[in-house]
């Protein structure tokens, strides 16, 4: 079941309400708030399918970068932070974030015409650059971009370990995007394309040069994700790249339809959350059998304290009541 971050205090009374649901917060972009379409995102998806037995609260929304995610870090401690005080710790943190840094709006601010000066020659994230991003992208500004996306990250992983360490997080790589003339149109309202266009305005017109910079963006995103799982623990990334590979399966060229969503969580999210909430489970019947042995323990302790008190007291009455009948005094010495 899934909770707007805006209804904050409902969210705080479904886990005082189901002590035993699994509790995870998802932070995301537009693949996890997809707007004004029926068919649901990601993370509705998500909701729908294990219901009350994960309670999120889910403060994503369309077109957030990693910059603005970062600001928000803050607000998402205190509530881990308010959970942890509870007795009630987060299980899982489902995260989507730097679609929009690497593919999406900010993509124009990596670009460059062929003709214009190199901008860096170095790339951290991949062991080749091929000559369509050599030509194109600006490859310092690419850096500082990837930067923010990757300390975001590290961001979570920091809130993770200092207010639920025992519990998972969750993020992926999008799919195989198609940069084209198609953008997000709802009743008038226009946004994009991301890709097709500026590529265009920057001079870079051959559709398979432009699929190929999307793909190499995306792997190295992909290279950084995997960089810091492999810093941490519980840090699991869906390499989901490879996934929706048909453009028409696309409302527009960032995001899939319905059942290009549904597949991603069918096959790639579900069974990795699947996998979490086994382990949280898990987890709390072991801490529940303690629990209960220690209980055992303490019990079986008072009570034989409390059996060693009672035969004392008797012990003690015995011996006055021998004094007091004389039976306890010195025995005469034969002579």
């Amino acid at each position: 079941m899934s909770t707007p971050y805006n209804r904050l205090q409902a969210y705080l009374d479904q886990v005082a309400k189901h002590p035993g649901a699994a509790r995870a917060m998802a932070f995301g972009d537009s693949w996890f708030q997809y707007p004004l379409r029926r068919y649901g995102d990601l993370e509705t998806k998500l909701s729908r399918h294990f219901g009350r037995r994960l309670l999120t609260l889910d403060d994503s929304y369309p077109g957030r970068d990693a910059k603005e995610a970062l600001a928000l870090l803050p607000r998402w401690s205190g509530v881990a932070r308010h959970l942890a005080e509870q007795g009630t710790p987060l299980d899982l943190f489902l995260v989507s974030m730097g679609g929009n840094d690497i593919i999406g709006q900010d993509f124009a601010l990596h670009l460059k015409r062929a003709e214009d000066a190199p901008d860096g020659q170095s790339w951290p994230w991949h062991p080749a650059i091929p000559p369509v991003v050599q030509r194109h992208i600006r490859l310092e500004a690419l850096k500082r971009s990837f930067a923010t996306v990757q300390a975001f990250y590290e961001g979570v992983v920091l809130l993770r370990d200092t207010h639920a360490p025992q519990a998972a997080i969750l993020t992926h790589t999008y799919g195989d995007v198609t940069p084209m003339d198609v953008p997000y149109t709802f009743i008038g309202f226009t946004s994009g394309p991301w890709l097709w266009k500026p590529m265009r305005d920057f001079g870079l017109t051959d559709a398979g040069e432009q699929r190929a910079l999307s793909r190499w963006l995306l792997e190295s995103f992909c290279r950084m994700l995997t960089f810091v799982a492999r810093s941490t623990h519980a840090f699991v990334v869906l390499d989901t790249r490879g996934e929706l590979t048909d453009p028409a399966g696309w409302d527009n060229e960032i995001h899939p339809e319905g059942p290009g969503f549904q597949h991603l969580v069918d096959r790639f999210w579900v069974p990795a959350v699947d996998a979490v909430l086994a382990g949280a489970g898990t987890a709390k019947k072991a801490a529940t059998r303690t629990g209960r042995a220690k209980k055992r323990s303490a019990t079986r302790s008072v009570a034989k304290k409390s059996g060693a008190g009672q035969a004392a007291v008797k012990k003690a009455a015995a011996k006055q009541a021998i004094r007091r009948s004389g039976a306890g005094r010195a025995r005469v010495k034969p002579r």
